[in-house]
């Protein structure tokens, strides 16, 4: 599409990953100590660290949008017995979209047939099986290498090698998928966007979704720009981070202001020709400013 600055060429960055951490609840102290949840790359050390709060995944596209999102698993390979749940392997985790398009065979965030199974291992299956190649042959000639942004991770004990320690996150894996946002026109000829779409794990939801492990993604018309309903900050603004190229989409929110101004898109000469039948005052949505109350949706209210 002329002019749509998110392309096959240059699209649309998010960088997020799926990490665990001990949320409190009260102020009386009720916490769950496996919560898992999305963040985007540049929130994960403040958001384990108490410094940010943590919040409902929210990713945002425009209509004609082409986006590359990176999935990156920093979370333990199995799921503990608790009060709620029976252990359950989580040694891999994806992240299936729903409505946007997207290549089967490798972004559809699950293992479906003879596709590929597009799913991101947890630093301890990478790190199992590495182990159990290097005593297969023998040697040790395999080491399960840092991730290049989020490195060896917090130190515990090895469960392969008793007495020794390890890093949390030595052998966190990426996987890359890339989304298209096609537009859904009204009645009006006015684009609408695909609105909400609900993103989350397919390789053991039953799990996942009980404790948190899901994200929304708001498809808004061409053009779209998003501030912060409180501290009206720019958001998705081009946040870079260290040792990484491009961006990871930040900062984000659950909660925004929408401005749409599509100056270079019309509706097709059909769509125009119905939409001339009408007012424009009695299209729907014809502010230049909405408040996006759908981001209610996923949790986070938004200020009145």
């Amino acid at each position: 599409m002329t002019g749509q600055p998110f392309n096959a060429v240059t699209p649309r960055q998010y960088k997020a990953a799926v990490l665990q951490l001990d949320v409190q609840f009260n102020k009386v102290g009720w916490h769950f100590p496996q919560q898992r949840i999305l963040s985007l790359w540049g929130d994960v050390a403040p958001t384990l660290s108490g410094a940010r709060p943590p919040e409902p995944m929210v990713l945002r596209l425009n209509t004609y949008d082409c986006a590359e999102y990176w999935h990156t698993n920093l979370v333990p390979g199995e799921y503990k017995v608790d009060d709620f749940q029976v252990t359950t392997p989580t040694d891999v985790i994806g992240q299936h979209i729903h409505l946007v398009k997207f290549d089967v065979t490798s972004s559809d965030g699950a293992a479906n047939g003879w596709n590929y199974e597009d799913g991101t291992l947890s630093p301890d299956e990478v790190r199992e099986r590495i182990a159990a190649i290097n005593r297969f042959n023998g040697d040790t000639a395999l080491q399960p290498q840092a991730h290049p942004f989020f490195g060896p991770g917090p130190v515990l004990e090895d469960p392969l090698n008793p007495g020794q320690t390890v890093g949390r996150w030595l052998g966190a894996r990426t996987t890359v998928q890339r989304w298209l946002a096609d537009p859904v026109v009204n009645r009006y000829g006015k684009d609408r966007g695909l609105g909400i779409v609900f993103s989350h794990d397919h390789f053991g939801p039953s799990t996942h979704q009980q404790v948190g492990l899901y994200a929304t993604v708001l498809s808004e018309p061409a053009q779209s720009q998003w501030k912060h309903n409180e501290t009206g900050e720019t958001l998705y603004s081009g946040r870079t981070l260290a040792n990484v190229s491009g961006t990871d989409g930040g900062p984000t929110s659950c909660s925004a202001q929408r401005e749409s101004s599509p100056s270079w898109w019309r509706p097709s000469a059909t769509s125009r020709s119905r939409s001339s039948r009408r007012p424009t005052s009695t299209v729907p949505g014809s502010s230049s400013w909405e408040r996006v109350s759908r981001a209610r949706s996923s949790g986070c209210s938004a200020t009145p």
